[in-house]
């Protein structure tokens, strides 16, 4: 269906809302100074993104609480929608354009007049892209303003949809600050497929992507991440399984699940590049099965352990730098450890709780060093395999012949499993 068919949108005026508003709530958003991303599309296409300080918005903001409150709120009381108008922050030099769609003029006449002309100013004058710093926003949003071909290495992990009221004996249920973990599973989905796309575009060509997710089930129907990974525009470079350790549910349905995947997705550097370069040794060494305890901090409710993301980008970055991106950066371990590693990164979430707490732990980086030294102590090798085979000292145990007594004795390890408390 052409655009021209399809019912016509309310018209962009650069307007928006809150909802389920609070004087607490605006109080603490002036007090910190927030700045707030205000975005418009037309049949799904981003056409800007301003960002504005809260406190061109507070004037308004405030006469609709005093009129919702004229005694003062009451527990449990919210104002439903609290909305804002361009015009309150027209005159406010502080506003800065994040993104303006190179044909936004195609999209004038789904705009009002006087927005049109705000728009106006913004030609050719878009404020360039940070690094190192965090964003608030949501991630697919936020993604559309960036450029393209910045990224070298992704490291990331959504919401996993797992409906916030499941939970195991020995886990509760997984409740984010802001995001919604219990969304259709179809449109769940597709915006997944969406961010991988949007990944796929702002990385580099030949960078990498480490994608974590786990397999779900939904009365008896497996759901794999496959299923989405593998439309969108990445080749599939490799599963990995990172081994957890622990088992969240303990009910016998089905084994215990101790894992969860890693896919290294690769953009190619040309047309039918699907291998890539070869790991160094010294990182393919760690094999496919990553034995990476899983994080135990309380502050969200289910962040990396920082010697994942820093095997990832340190794998395929070895000692070059490069930018590192987290559109799912939560309290941001993988920007600490990129930090670390001494690449620029870019972060986004959206809770400005998180954002807070990963911004706090930027400033004090340092004091998480010790461990991933100790994860880039364990990216050693003394010789290659090739190096091995061509000074003769390559034995070929398990030759092909090699007698059944003689594999007996090979020594069997027993391992205990660790369980959650």
């Amino acid at each position: 269906m052409n655009r021209s068919d399809k019912p016509k949108p309310k018209k962009l005026n650069g307007d928006g809302n809150f909802t389920d508003f609070t004087p607490e709530r605006l109080e603490k958003y002036r007090q910190e100074g927030v700045r707030l991303l205000v975005a418009g599309f037309v049949d799904g296409e981003l056409v800007y993104v301003l960002e504005v300080p809260f406190e061109s918005l507070c004037d308004r903001l405030q006469s609709q609480l005093d009129k919702a409150f004229p005694q003062g709120r009451e527990k449990g009381k919210y104002l439903r929608s609290a909305n804002f108008s361009f015009q309150d922050y027209q005159d406010d030099e502080r506003v800065e354009c994040r993104y303006l769609n190179p044909q936004w003029r195609q999209f004038v006449q789904w705009c009002t007049e006087s927005f049109q002309k705000y728009l106006e100013r913004f030609e050719g004058g878009v404020r360039p892209m940070e690094l190192n710093t965090v964003m608030v926003g949501d991630a697919l949003t936020v993604l559309k303003t960036l450029p393209d071909n910045f990224a070298d290495v992704t490291v990331t992990s959504p919401p996993y949809n797992k409906g916030e009221r499941d939970k195991g004996w020995l886990v509760d249920k997984v409740v984010y600050d802001v995001a919604n973990d219990r969304k259709d599973e179809e449109a769940y989905q597709a915006e997944q497929i969406a961010v991988l796309n949007e990944l796929y575009r702002v990385t580099k060509p030949g960078g990498s992507l480490f994608y974590n997710h786990k397999i779900r089930w939904v009365r008896g129907r497996m759901l794999h991440p496959y299923e989405w990974v593998s439309k969108s525009r990445w080749i599939v470079r490799q599963e990995i399984i990172w081994y957890r350790k622990i088992a969240a549910n303990l009910r016998g349905w089905r084994f215990w699940q101790v894992e969860e995947r890693i896919y290294w997705l690769y953009k190619p550097r040309w047309e039918g590049d699907t291998i890539g370069e070869e790991l160094n040794p010294r990182h393919a060494l760690l094999t496919s099965v990553w034995e990476i305890l899983p994080e135990r901090d309380q502050r969200h409710p289910n962040p990396f352990p920082i010697e994942l993301p820093t095997r990832c980008i340190y794998s395929v970055l070895d000692e070059r730098k490069g930018v590192v991106l987290d559109p799912y950066c939560g309290i941001g371990t993988t920007l600490v450890a990129a930090k670390l590693l001494g690449c620029d990164y870019l972060g986004i979430d959206i809770s400005e709780t998180y954002v807070a707490i990963a911004c706090e732990r930027l400033e004090k980086a340092e004091a998480e060093r010790d461990r991933v030294l100790a994860e880039l102590a364990l990216h050693v090798v003394r010789k290659t395999f090739k190096e091995r085979k061509e000074s003769g000292k390559w034995d070929h145990r398990l030759k092909r012949n090699q007698p059944l007594q003689s594999l007996r004795q090979i020594p069997i390890k027993q391992v205990s499993l660790p369980i959650e408390e």
